[in-house]
């Protein structure tokens, strides 16, 4: 599934140059470059939308999965 890999590419720099708070969602979505679903797609859309959502807010955060497996 081409569009969702570079969907990821978008998230990755997103994560690296302007939102950190990305990675716990990335950390998630990475472990299916290979095997995507539209699911998984959807999902990484949410996380754009979201993320932009709550730019200047830190107060909003995306998260992904258990917040154990992603600590601060």
């Amino acid at each position: 599934m081409h569009a969702y890999a570079a969907l990821i590419g978008e998230l990755l720099y997103m994560t690296i140059n302007t939102v950190p708070q990305l990675r716990c969602s990335m950390s998630s979505l990475t472990r299916y470059m290979s095997k995507a679903t539209p699911a998984h797609l959807a999902y990484a859309k949410v996380v754009i939308i979201m993320s932009l959502a709550s730019q200047g807010d830190s107060s909003h955060g995306v998260v992904a999965g258990s917040l154990a497996s992603c600590t601060r």
